[in-house]
């Protein structure tokens, strides 16, 4: 009978030895397959589209044609919604005066119908002839105030050249007695706008009563209130900050003339609203309100956020240059809008390009 061997026990390091040569390569590159897939699909995967951070911004017009007084910002200040920006000093002094010269016709031929209702109403007349004084004399004091204005911006000139040695003394003396003749007459025709002001109210009570509701009075408060309004167009308008953020690009300067609807600066907020995608055609994934999508940053981190569409453009629009493939000069998409609620504490940029997946 054969005697039974026992078999021959294997070194402990023998079974090292084989496992270190034989099974460890195997575990290695599996490993580093998984690792390299995960990195691929979520860091090195091409995006489905690019977008861009989009964040408020808003341009500032002038509302008349006039001159910037008090603007003293700079590029890249901070404002507040509300800020005084500038104020206009209202330059188109033809404009008006020729808006008070249509007045004060209307005026004049309101007086000459007045003559068949003398005898019958002569109290209201003499009442409404007040008035119509009144508002002559207003007429008269908007009209000094725009030659007042022509010429504080003449004299304004003249200092300047004369400073320069560009004009005589005496011309220059000249200017300024006109400028200080025509202060001299705004400050007194307001004083007689204000002393009948005062004598209307006194006696308003006692003239006005039920005859008092006539044409004649319509047409006087009609053109009132005309007035009132070339009055106020008068005035400086101040602009004030329709946005807080940051101004990102001034047009006009201090003492510059500007032309209505000129831009005179840019604001840009800080914060974003919301990321500008462009899918391309063919369309892999339809894209649909709703849609989750991953949102990955161009910061050496890659780091990303999980976040949806909201919105999606009605056409197919050209891309800007920074969304573009590179190469490529004309390219087209349709446009989504995507939130940005999930960002958290991620650090997104206006302005800043990041890679979008769709996940469908």
């Amino acid at each position: 009978m054969t005697e039974r061997k026992e078999p021959i026990p294997i070194p402990f390091s023998e079974r090292v030895r084989h496992f270190r040569h034989r099974v460890l390569p195997v575990v290695i590159f599996f490993a580093v397959a998984l690792a390299v897939y995960f990195l691929w699909d979520v860091r090195v995967n091409s995006p489905s589209l690019n977008g861009k951070v989009i964040a408020d911004s808003v341009q500032v017009t002038s509302p008349y044609d006039g001159r910037l007084i008090d603007f003293n910002w700079s590029p890249f200040e901070e404002v507040d919604k509300g800020d005084t920006l500038a104020t206009i000093v209202r330059s188109d002094s033809s404009y008006l005066q020729a808006r008070l010269d249509l007045i004060s016709a209307m005026i004049m031929q309101i007086e000459q119908g007045m003559e068949p209702v003398i005898n019958r109403q002569r109290n209201i007349i003499d009442y409404e002839n007040l008035k119509l004084d009144n508002l002559q004399q207003r007429i008269d004091l908007a009209s000094s105030r725009i030659r007042e204005q022509q010429l504080k911006s003449e004299f304004e000139r003249a200092q300047r050249i004369y400073e320069l040695d560009g004009l005589s003394e005496s011309e220059l003396e000249r200017i300024r007695s006109d400028y200080q003749v025509v202060q001299t007459e705004v400050e007194q025709r307001a004083e007689v706008v204000d002393t009948l002001a005062g004598r209307l109210k006194e006696i308003e009570k006692y003239i006005i009563g039920e005859d008092a509701g006539t044409p004649l009075s319509a047409a006087v408060e009609v053109y009132e209130k005309e007035l009132k309004v070339v009055e106020e167009e008068l005035k400086p308008r101040t602009i004030f900050a329709p946005m807080s953020g940051v101004i990102s690009k001034i047009y006009k300067g201090n003492g510059q003339y500007t032309r209505a609807g000129e831009p005179i600066l840019s604001i840009e907020s800080s914060e974003p609203s919301y990321i500008l995608g462009y899918v391309r055609q063919p369309f892999d994934i339809v894209p649909k309100i709703g849609m989750e999508v991953q949102v990955r940053t161009r910061k050496p981190s890659r780091d990303f956020f999980k976040s949806y569409i909201t919105r999606i453009g009605a056409q197919i629009r050209p891309m800007g240059a920074e969304l573009r493939r590179p190469g490529i000069n004309t390219e087209s998409g349709l446009p989504v809008q995507i939130s940005i609620e999930n960002a958290e504490d991620l650090r997104l940029y206006p302005g800043e390009v990041v890679d979008i997946v769709l996940l469908p």
